[in-house]
C-alpha cells in the first residue's frame, strides 16, 4: 500500500556544496554544536 504523493521538493535541493561536503545547513550546525557541547563537558569532568 505504497500511495506516493507528488511534490515539487527534490531530495537534496537545500544542501550546499562545501569543500566537496554535501552539506545540510540546519542538520549540519546543530550536530556540529551538540558535539564540540558534549566533548567540551566531558573533558570538564574527567573524574
Amino acid at each position: 500500500m505504497s500511495d506516493e504523493v507528488e511534490t515539487g521538493y527534490e531530495a537534496g535541493q537545500d544542501n550546499v556544496q562545501v569543500m566537496g561536503l554535501d552539506i545540510h545547513n540546519p542538520v549540519f550546525f546543530i550536530s556540529s554544536i551538540l558535539t564540540v557541547g558534549f566533548v567540551i563537558v566531558v573533558l570538564m569532568f574527567q573524574g
